[in-house]
């Protein structure tokens, strides 16, 4: 019902299409796209390489790859663990929707650890950016955030990377 509505929405822009597949085997060309854009998403894959490898298969030579997922070092992550940790019966708002399937995270990433994924699946870190994406309504959460990330922008909530595509890695061995 969300690509209906997407189709609804932009139904005066013949060139806009949009098609439900999977990140895993997308069904489009070898070197489809000039760029490809992943928001907060590799987070939640199996098989994040697997991913990535079709994301590199479908860009052209020299393609861009734009892709944020959670940091790892996001500071209410750590406030969270240590809330879990010591005070397992205090859930304040923050971490309300934590056990919501769709909040699943099977990996976390830093920095490092998301440039050598990229590299391993034929990318070049072009650029990177920390930031918050997702509003915080608590004002004690949002005035820490606005403090912290301007004083250690790697505590931000979201790493978002452009990465050039700079060879053919569809067919590597899983990582």
């Amino acid at each position: 019902e969300v690509i209906d509505a997407a189709r609804r929405i932009y139904a005066d822009r013949p060139a806009v299409t949009f098609q439900v597949g999977t990140v895993y085997r997308t069904g489009f060309p070898d070197g489809s796209f000039d760029a490809v854009v992943m928001l907060q998403l590799l987070e939640h894959l199996d098989a994040p390489a697997k991913a990535m490898r079709e994301i590199n298969r479908v860009l052209r030579p020299g393609g861009v790859a734009v892709v944020s997922t959670i940091n790892a070092h996001y500071w209410m992550s750590s406030l969270d663990f240590y809330r879990k940790s010591y005070f397992p019966s205090w859930n304040p708002g923050v971490a309300r929707f934590q056990d919501h399937p769709a909040a699943r995270h099977v990996t976390t990433w830093d920095l490092v650890s998301f440039n050598t994924l990229l590299s391993e699946c034929g990318f070049q870190h072009r650029r990177h950016l920390f930031a918050n994406v997702i509003d915080d309504f608590n004002p004690f959460t949002r005035a820490m955030e606005a403090i912290l990330v301007r004083l250690v922008p790697g505590l931000a909530q979201t790493i978002l990377i452009a990465a050039e595509k700079i060879r053919d890695a569809s067919n590597d061995a899983e990582i």
